[in-house]
């Protein structure tokens, strides 16, 4: 039924929610997910999950609240649902990336060469122009700054990772290039996942948690 490359890929999303901050972030994902939901279909929560709501509402509705009237404007239930959301997935992409060993350790990258790089689209001191100033900025950046652009600008990553998502260990190296899904590889670059298996794998466990929930929610409020 699964290719061994799929269940590799599976494997590796299946371990990557070993760590607290994983699944704390598909728990709250699952929870955010319900509330945007809520936000348009009526439902009678059980007194568990309805707890569960209010707590999360208290941890993420209100901050944002509270940066929004700064503003001076009212942003809608399901606006801050899906802030939040975007936010998780540019948390686990950045984690993707750091699992990944992509992150510079160039001390000699500052945000004053992430800022030049940004507007000559090119590495400072040389090299070839760029097709964006993000790609050039990106190698310019220090890691922290690094890892702040996955977390913000992570469709960004989405995309590279759309367009190279077969993950392969360099024998040689210890490195883990990464190729375009149906590339040749050589033999000392054994496959290790398929970065699209894994995310899917990890969007589908949220979508069961979902509907876990309201269907263990249908059976509480039936028994009341």
């Amino acid at each position: 039924m699964f290719s061994e490359n799929n269940k590799k890929s599976i494997a590796k999303a299946i371990e990557s929610f070993k760590s607290v901050f994983a699944m704390g972030g598909v728990l709250a994902a699952t929870i955010a997910v319900v509330n945007f939901i809520s936000a348009f279909v009526s439902f009678d929560f059980a007194y568990m999950f309805q707890v569960l709501l209010d707590m999360y509402k208290a941890f993420v509705h209100q901050p944002m609240d509270w940066f929004f009237s700064l503003l001076g404007i009212t942003v809608p239930s399901s606006v801050k649902d899906v802030i939040f959301f975007y936010l998780l997935l540019g948390g686990c992409f950045m984690r993707a990336r750091k699992g990944e060993q992509i992150y510079n350790n160039d001390s000699n990258a500052t945000i004053k060469t992430a800022f030049e790089a940004l507007v000559h689209r090119k590495s400072i001191g040389g090299g070839i122009s760029m097709s964006t100033g993000l790609s050039a900025m990106y190698q310019n950046s220090p890691r922290y700054l690094q890892q702040l652009m996955d977390f913000g600008l992570w469709p960004r990553v989405a995309m590279q990772y759309y367009r190279s998502p077969m993950v392969h260990k360099n024998l040689y190296l210890g490195t883990f290039p990464t190729f375009a899904a149906g590339y040749k590889v050589g033999e000392m670059k054994p496959f290790q996942y398929d970065r699209r298996v894994v995310f899917m794998t990890q969007l589908l466990f949220i979508s069961f948690g979902v509907v876990c929930v309201f269907i263990v929610n249908g059976f509480l409020t039936m028994a009341k």
